[in-house]
């Protein structure tokens, strides 16, 4: 229940930030998108309607706005690893286009292997 409690009170933006605070790995998002999975399977097992006295209680809508919730979270950590990982492979790209320059330079004397 805890969980469903962070999803709904913290701020995506600063949870995120207290996460890369962490310098995580793909593990450390493997876990956090377990995180969010777990979040829905636990709404899963909740029953739709329940009795309390004389009221009846229907949790239906409010289980698909917090199943919605997670996706949104979930969502919001995969975009910004795909923005990261993106970053990352443009740096890598342009190191490899640099040293393939260097590397196709003609060689004429051993000055120019320098």
């Amino acid at each position: 229940m805890f969980s469903l409690l962070r999803l709904w009170t913290e701020d995506q933006g600063e949870a995120y930030a207290k996460f890369l605070g962490e310098d995580p790995n793909l593990n450390a998002y493997d876990a956090k998108f377990s995180f969010f999975s777990s979040v829905v399977t636990d709404l899963d097992t909740l029953p739709e309607c329940t009795e309390a006295a004389c009221c009846k209680l229907n949790i239906k809508n409010l289980k698909g706005q917090v199943r919605s919730l997670a996706n949104e979270w979930k969502l919001k950590f995969a975009s910004k690893l795909h923005e990261a990982a993106g970053a990352e492979m443009r740096d890598f790209l342009e190191y490899i286009a640099a040293m393939e320059k260097k590397l196709n330079r003609p060689v004429r004397d051993l000055l120019s292997l320098q």
